[in-house]
């Protein structure tokens, strides 16, 4: 297969798994739909391990669409070690790139979890194996953040964080139905295979909860500000329900693919292929 139907093949799959499941607005057991045509189509992948152990644990496959820069939506999949899906996760960036609407389904037992935005309310959810689904209505602020949204709020405030402050923010925990106080701050710079990095620190903002809560470290490519490694409470878990592993992940570089793109009037579909 070449080069560009590899890319268009990815994208049809991508955009198929995203479109087959609907609004999470209109129902909690369907995914967002994208929105928006894309122009360009970001995908990298990530492999946890055990930070004690070094034990494969699982994979992460990302396909990231964006349109003049923005992103509009991302799809995770969450594979074992042979290959098998575990779990997907739907984002749909639209007004809030902070605050995605967002879905996770696990695919072992059916466990179930998102986030939407209804005006300036946000709505989480979950729903266990068998069990009736949970919702609960918070307000959103200006400093709520969903998910991938955190790494929209990093680029944001770079700058900020790079210069030694400490960003302080509200993290959507849609598991937890509730929103709690977290802060992100640089710990340092180093170089890593050639690369300038910096690597961030992102913990509750409680003294009490870093006592008893794992931190999550990241670090990111200074030049690129691509991900390069995590630590700490992965988005997937390994035994369902919602429970989460401890992982260290190392991830890859981002491959890019451009998009064409037609008006209207000349193409329905707005897509014509990979260049």
């Amino acid at each position: 297969m070449t080069g560009t139907a590899g890319r268009l093949l990815l994208l049809l799959l991508c955009l198929t798994a995203q479109a087959a499941r609907g609004d999470s607005a209109a129902s909690p057991a369907e995914a967002p739909e994208p929105t928006g045509t894309p122009d360009s189509l970001r995908t990298y992948t990530a492999s946890a391990f055990d930070p004690r152990s070094g034990r494969h644990l699982f994979d992460e496959e990302h396909c990231e669409a964006y349109r003049s820069g923005c992103m509009v939506w991302s799809q995770v999949t969450y594979r074992d070690t042979a290959g098998a899906v575990l779990a997907e996760k739907h984002l749909r960036f639209a007004d809030h790139p902070r605050v995605p609407e967002m879905q996770v389904v696990d695919r072992r037992d059916g466990y179930l979890e998102g986030v939407s935005v209804q005006g300036d309310a946000l709505v989480l959810f979950r729903c266990a194996p068998e069990g009736e689904p949970e919702r609960r209505v918070l307000p959103l602020d200006e400093r709520t953040v969903v998910d991938g949204g955190l790494y929209h709020l990093i680029l944001e405030h770079w700058d900020y964080l790079e210069s030694g402050q400490t960003l302080p923010f509200r993290l959507a925990l849609p598991s937890k139905l509730n929103c709690y106080a977290f802060r992100a701050r640089a710990l340092g710079y180093a170089v890593r295979d050639g690369r300038p990095i910096v690597r961030l620190r992102v913990e509750p903002a409680s003294l009490f909860l870093r006592l008893v809560a794992p931190r999550i470290d990241v670090v990111l490519d200074r030049r690129t500000r691509h991900p390069v490694a995590y630590e700490g409470i992965s988005s997937f878990g390994g035994s369902g329900q919602g429970r989460r592993y401890r992982a260290r992940m190392e991830i890859s570089p981002p491959t890019v693919s451009t998009l064409a793109v037609r008006t209207a009037a000349s193409d329905s579909t707005g897509l014509v292929g990979a260049l």
